[in-house]
């Protein structure tokens, strides 16, 4: 009976199925670590490519049976991680960042914020640590109270200018001129998300010069049970209805 003999794979093959096969099914990641040491390597990585850090008075178990790994934890939880592995690791690892952080945490997020400076995705639900955004370079989208962006020295700052995604809520204290200026400041975005209809009409004002912007989004947080055109009408908007780009929902 003649013999079976394994087939070897070269490590460069092996390197690029695995890498695709945690990008196609990260539940199994945890499983994929098992393989080899080989493999952890090349795989880890992708372990924490999303990092989502939570307030601890929310209940964990509860959001852990719910998500994939990497599961949301606490502040505390992932600098311990940091410590552990070092912030070199977690530069070229996290990709997306989610944060909502308890007050009191602005020492924590500077150490957060320098670990994972290759960033490319951010989601910021408070505007008490913004200021520390300054050292992210690559940042691609963004996602923010609009509080966080007024506390940093304008749309100016080479954080924002590589930014092609931008969704602001919760925009009380902004004033449209005000808005309307700032967003002309940043060279690269091509897609906008708004949440107040009141800026409507500035939208209308922007649109027709505003070559680059490839999408506008306004979420209207209360649902409008009327017809869309009467709401553009009510707002003093009417006519972005016919720009293609303008994309108007009541619920995400």
């Amino acid at each position: 009976m003649a013999s079976i003999q394994a087939i070897t794979l070269p490590s460069e093959l092996e390197q690029v199925i695995f890498e695709q096969a945690a990008i196609l099914c990260p539940k199994s990641i945890p499983r994929f670590l098992l393989v080899a040491h080989r493999v952890k390597i090349w795989v880890e990585p992708f372990l924490y490519r999303t990092i989502t850090i939570l307030n601890p008075c929310l209940d964990f178990r509860k959001l852990r049976a719910e998500c994939s790994p990497p599961f949301p934890m606490e502040c505390n939880t992932f600098l311990s991680l940091i410590r552990s592995k070092g912030p070199g690791f977690f530069r070229r690892s996290v990709r997306n960042l989610y944060l909502c952080p308890e007050d009191g945490q602005s020492d924590n997020m500077v150490i957060i914020f320098d670990a994972c400076s290759g960033i490319e995705n951010l989601c910021l639900v408070t505007s008490s640590t913004s200021s520390v955004l300054q050292v992210i370079p690559s940042l691609k989208r963004l996602h923010c109270v609009l509080s966080a962006l007024k506390r940093l020295d304008g749309f100016t700052i080479p954080l924002l200018s590589s930014l092609t995604h931008l969704d602001m809520f919760d925009m009380s204290g902004w004033y449209e001129e005000e808005l309307r200026a700032e967003l002309a400041m940043l060279p690269c975005l091509t897609h906008l998300a708004l949440v107040d209809r009141r800026f409507l009409p500035k939208c209308l004002a922007l649109l027709p010069a505003w070559d680059t912007l490839r999408v506008l989004i306004m979420h209207i947080l209360s649902v409008y049970a009327g017809p869309i055109l009467g709401l553009l009408e009510t707002c003093g908007a009417r006519g972005l209805e016919q720009d293609q780009r303008f994309v108007l929902i009541d619920d995400w």
